[in-house]
């Protein structure tokens, strides 16, 4: 005996539902993507051993570079 088809309404419903279902796949994957994506520019940032590269010890330090600092 041959099965009856589902309703039209029916079937609507549930491509629907495997579209959403898929779509939100998707997104879960756009977004794990770009937090590895971030992850990836922030340790390539911080540098290969993944801290932080501290600035350069005469960074700002001595206004006028003639001038020397006072010993203690």
């Amino acid at each position: 005996m041959a099965r009856k088809r589902p309703s039209p309404l029916k079937r609507q419903r549930e491509y629907d539902k495997r579209q959403r279902e898929r779509r939100k796949a998707e997104k879960a994957a756009e977004k794990r993507a770009r937090r590895e994506n971030r992850a990836a520019a922030d340790a390539e940032a911080a540098g290969e051993d993944g801290e932080a590269t501290p600035p350069p010890a005469d960074a700002g330090e001595t206004e006028n570079p003639t001038e020397t600092p006072p010993s203690a």
